[in-house]
C-alpha cells in the first residue's frame, strides 16, 4: 500500500493542475463509469472505403520470398516461443503460465502479477504481428490448403470471443489496440486482394475495428502521457479512419493531432524526444504507416511533418554498425509491423524505406524484405548502397557517433538529458555514458533493459540505473531521482562546452550538475579519440562546493564475451583477437565483478525478458575537496 501511495505521489508531482482537471479526472470517469455504458451500447459498424488505394502484391513475389525465407508458425514472444496453431487462450501470459481473468477494464490492475501475470507478454501476442504474414502465406499457397485461412479465421474469432469489448486486459492500452488494428487492416487488404475473405472473418474484422476505433477516440494519452503511446494511438485513428468510411471532420482532426505531435515530439536534430534508440525506430514506423494510409485515402501529409519524418532516418543510420547495435535508453523490441520469422534488421529495413521514398543514400543491401513489401507492395524497389557512416553530433538530443572505418570501430556517446521532458519514462541514468565497438565487436556496452513489470522492480531499477552504464556516480546516487518504473524527477542540466573534429582526433567536453545535492557543483567529462593511434582518453573532474568526503564510483560495463583480467596496474580486456588496455592512476584499486546479485552489478540483457552475467570494472575512491582522473584506453589485435 505504501509503495502504491508513493507511486501516486510521485506521479502527481509530474502533473499540472490543468492535467488533473482536464484529463485525469475525465479519464477516471471514463474508465470507472462511462466505459460500462459503452461496453453495452450497440455501435453502428464501420464500412470499408471503396476509394482507398491499397498496395498490390503478387503470388510470384510471395513464392520467391517464402522460398528464400521458409515460413514457420513458431512465434517468439521475447524469450518464449509458441506455435500459433496451439494458442487457445488469448489472455494468457505464456512465459509465466498465468491467464488474466475476464474483468471490466477499469477494474484491472495490470501490474498485479498474481492475478494477471505479466501484461507485456499478453499484449505482445495480441498485437497480431503475425496476421499479415499468415495472410501472405495463405495467398502464396493458392488455396491448395485452407490451413492458414482457417487459422486466421479461428484466431480472430477466438480472440473476439475471449476478449469482449472493455472486459479484458487486452482492452486496457491504446498502443496495443492501435498496433493490433494496423496489423488486422493489412491482413484484410491482403486477403481481399487475393479474394480470400470469408464472411466470418469479415464480420469479426469489422466488429473488432469498430470497437478499436471507439476505444482509441476515448483513450488518447495527453499531457504527461503524450509520448510514443499517443503517437501510436493517433496512428490507429488515422489508419482506421482512412481505411473505413467515416466523418470527414474526424479524419481531419486525427491528421491534425498527429502532425502536431510530430512537431512536438521530433527534436530539431530529427531524434524522437524520448531519446531511446529503439523507441525512435518504432515511432518512425508509427509516423510512416500513418502517412501511407493518409495518402492512400487521397489526402496529403503536411510538408513540415514530412520533413520531420525524413530527418528521423538520419538517426536510424547510426543505430546499427557492423551488425552491432547502439541502444540508448529502454528497448522492449517493439514494432508496428514485424516479420517475426525473418531475422531482418528493422533499422536496415527502415534505411531502405528512406532510400525508396526520399531518394536518400543510406547503406543497404539489395534485398527485398517483408516489412517493406507489406508497406509498399510490388512498387518497392531497393538498390545496394555502399555509403559509409560519418561522424555525427545530434546536438538537440546529445548523441554523438564517431567512426573509424579502417578498424570497424565506433564510439557512441551520450551527452544529452535523461529521456523526454514529460516523465522521462524510458530514459536511463546514462549521462556521459559511452559504448565502444572495436573491429566490429562490442566491448563497452549499455547493459540493456530486461523488464518493466512491478514484480521485477529490483532489476528494473538496476538496468535503468547509473551502475549499468559507463559513467560516474557520487555517493551511490543516480543522475536524477528515480520515481518509479517509468519516471524520473529533477533531471539535471547538461552543457556541451567544446566539440572538435580534426585530423588529430575527435574531442568533446561536457558538464552536468547532476550531483549538486551531494555538494558537487559540476561533473566535467571529456572524450578524446585519437583514431590513428587507436587510443581513447577520458578525463573526469568533480568541482566541489565545499570540503566534504564523498564516495566516487566509476563503472566500465563490458560485453559478456569480453574476458577481463588485472595485470601490471592495468585492466586487459580480450575478445576474440582484439585486446583493449584500460589504465588510470587508481586502477590498481579497481575490482572486476561478474553477475553480482545483491547490489546488483554486472548484468546484461541483450533481449527483453532475459539477463545474463556480464563483466564490470568498478573503481571506488573517497575524496574531500578535489577529484580528477584521466583514464586511457588503447586497443590492438593480439598479433600486433
Amino acid at each position: 500500500m505504501l509503495n502504491k501511495l508513493k507511486w501516486y505521489y510521485n506521479r502527481l508531482k509530474n502533473m499540472s493542475v490543468a492535467e488533473v482537471i482536464n484529463y485525469r479526472i475525465p479519464q477516471v470517469y471514463q474508465t470507472k463509469f462511462l466505459g460500462k455504458l459503452q461496453a453495452k451500447h450497440t455501435t453502428s459498424l464501420l464500412s470499408i472505403s471503396q476509394s482507398f488505394t491499397v498496395p498490390t502484391y503478387s503470388r510470384e513475389d510471395l513464392k520467391e520470398f517464402f522460398k528464400n525465407s521458409p515460413f514457420t508458425l513458431e512465434y517468439p514472444i521475447f524469450d518464449v516461443e509458441i506455435n500459433l496453431n496451439e494458442i487457445n487462450d488469448w489472455r494468457k501470459d505464456f512465459a509465466n503460465n498465468k491467464t488474466s481473468p475476464l474483468n471490466y477494464y477499469g477494474n484491472i490492475a495490470k501490474q498485479d502479477f498474481a492475478v494477471n501475470g505479466d501484461v507485456k507478454y499478453i499484449a505482445e501476442l495480441s498485437r497480431f504481428h503475425f496476421m499479415p504474414f499468415l495472410a501472405f502465406k495463405s495467398a502464396e499457397d493458392e488455396g491448395k490448403s485452407n490451413c492458414y485461412l482457417n487459422l486466421l479465421e479461428n484466431i480472430l474469432n477466438d480472440w473476439n470471443t475471449q476478449n469482449p469489448y472493455l472486459y479484458s486486459i487486452n482492452w486496457t492500452s491504446g498502443i496495443e489496440v492501435a498496433i493490433r488494428s494496423v496489423n488486422l487492416i493489412y491482413t484484410h487488404i491482403i486477403l481481399q486482394q487475393f479474394d480470400c475473405v470469408s464472411k466470418v472473418f469479415e464480420e469479426n474484422f469489422i466488429k473488432q475495428l469498430t470497437n478499436s476505433y471507439h476505444f482509441l477516440k476515448n483513450h488518447l494519452s495527453f499531457y504527461s502521457s503524450a509520448n510514443n503511446h499517443l503517437t501510436a494511438e493517433l496512428m490507429g485513428l488515422n489508419v482506421i479512419s482512412s481505411y473505413f468510411n467515416g466523418k470527414e471532420k474526424e479524419r481531419k482532426k486525427w491528421k491534425k493531432l498527429l502532425e502536431e505531435q510530430i512537431d512536438r515530439q521530433v527534436l530539431e536534430d530529427g531524434v524522437h524526444m524520448e531519446l531511446c534508440t529503439h523507441y525512435h525506430a518504432e515511432v518512425v514506423d508509427q509516423f510512416l504507416v500513418s502517412k501511407l494510409f493518409i495518402e492512400a485515402s487521397g489526402r496529403k501529409f503536411s510538408n513540415k511533418a514530412e520533413t520531420s519524418i525524413k530527418k528521423m532516418f538520419n538517426f536510424i543510420e547510426h543505430i546499427e554498425f557492423e551488425k552491432t547495435k547502439t541502444i540508448f535508453g529502454d528497448n522492449d523490441e517493439g514494432a508496428v509491423v514485424y516479420p517475426y520469422w525473418k531475422k531482418t534488421s528493422l533499422y536496415e529495413s527502415q534505411l531502405a524505406t528512406s532510400n525508396f521514398i526520399y531518394n536518400t543514400n543510406f547503406k543497404v543491401k539489395e534485398e527485398l524484405d517483408f516489412r517493406n513489401y507489406l508497406l509498399f507492395g510490388d512498387q518497392f524497389k531497393v538498390e545496394e548502397k555502399q555509403s559509409v557512416e560519418e561522424n555525427t553530433f545530434f546536438k538537440s538530443s546529445g548523441y554523438i557517433f564517431w567512426y573509424d572505418q579502417s578498424t570497424s570501430s565506433k564510439l557512441s556517446i551520450d551527452v544529452g538529458k535523461i529521456g523526454d521532458h514529460l516523465l522521462a519514462a524510458h530514459g536511463h541514468s546514462d549521462i556521459f555514458h559511452f559504448n565502444l565497438t572495436i573491429n566490429g565487436l562490442d566491448f563497452l556496452i549499455d547493459s540493456g533493459t530486461y523488464q518493466y513489470h512491478t514484480k521485477d522492480i529490483f532489476w528494473r531499477n538496476y538496468f535503468k540505473g547509473i551502475s549499468a552504464h559507463n559513467t560516474l556516480s557520487v555517493n551511490g546516487f543516480n543522475h536524477a531521482e528515480n520515481s518509479g518504473r517509468m519516471s524520473w524527477l529533477n533531471r539535471p542540466q547538461i552543457n556541451v562546452n567544446e566539440y572538435i573534429e580534426n585530423e588529430i582526433g575527435n574531442l568533446c567536453k561536457a558538464s552536468t550538475n547532476a550531483f549538486k545535492k551531494e555538494g558537487i557543483v559540476e561533473h566535467n567529462r571529456s572524450f578524446l579519440w585519437k583514431k590513428s593511434e587507436k587510443k581513447l582518453v577520458i578525463e573526469d573532474e568533480l568541482v566541489f562546493a565545499r570540503e566534504q568526503e564523498v564516495t566516487i564510483e566509476l563503472f566500465w560495463n563490458f560485453h559478456p564475451e569480453v574476458q577481463l583480467k588485472k595485470e601490471n596496474q592495468k585492466i586487459l580486456a580480450l575478445r576474440n583477437s582484439t585486446i583493449l588496455k584500460l589504465e588510470n592512476d587508481f586502477i590498481k584499486n579497481a575490482e572486476i565483478i561478474s553477475g553480482e546479485e545483491q547490489s546488483p552489478l554486472a548484468w546484461y540483457s541483450g533481449k527483453f525478458g532475459t539477463k545474463i552475467p556480464s563483466n564490470l570494472v568498478r573503481l571506488k575512491v573517497k575524496r574531500k575537496n578535489t577529484f580528477s582522473l584521466t583514464t586511457r584506453m588503447s586497443y590492438k589485435n593480439v598479433s600486433e
